[in-house]
């Protein structure tokens, strides 16, 4: 025996069935609509994050190098100026040497700090922690090398004095 769907009454129990279809097509439609303005938005604002995140990157790159080159420039002259002393005699003397070697070991000290304290922001935050833990232990020890062969630069012409 086979059910013609003809014979189907379905008018009582299914009277409001085009209003839900209606509403079902209403509420997806805009659903739809929702999901694609939202995917697109979202993708243009994760395109400028990314955007804004890589100029970041280059500049941190380009300003930590160029930190790095220019402390790494002033301890080459420092040193330079201890082996060839091109300046008069006296400046090498107590007072004057002093100082004079002493602003070498300042400005690197700073130089040397925030690039370390630069790099570890960058370490830590861009990249895996193998990296910024080697990026890391590299940086503290530059800085502490630094530091001391700055300082014992510094001191150096005091102690040749004697």
């Amino acid at each position: 025996m086979t059910i013609n769907p003809s014979d189907i009454d379905d008018t009582q129990t299914h009277n409001h069935r085009p209003v839900f279809i209606s509403l079902y097509v209403s509420i997806v439609g805009g659903f739809r609509f929702f999901r694609f303005f939202f995917l697109s938005f979202s993708f243009i604002f994760f395109l400028l994050l990314f955007l804004v995140f890589s100029f970041s990157f280059f500049f941190h790159f380009v300003f930590f190098l160029s930190f790095f080159f220019l402390s790494f420039f002033f301890f080459s002259f420092s040193i330079f100026l201890f082996c060839f002393p091109v300046f008069p005699s006296y400046l090498f003397s107590f007072p004057y040497g002093f100082h004079f070697f002493f602003l070498p070991f300042i400005f690197f000290s700073f130089v040397s700090l925030y690039l370390l304290l630069s790099w570890l922001h960058f370490c830590f935050f861009f990249s895996s922690f193998f990296l910024s833990f080697f990026l890391s232990f590299f940086f503290f020890l530059s800085f502490f090398l630094s530091f001391f062969l700055s300082f014992f630069l510094s001191f150096l012409p005091f102690l040749l004095s004697f």
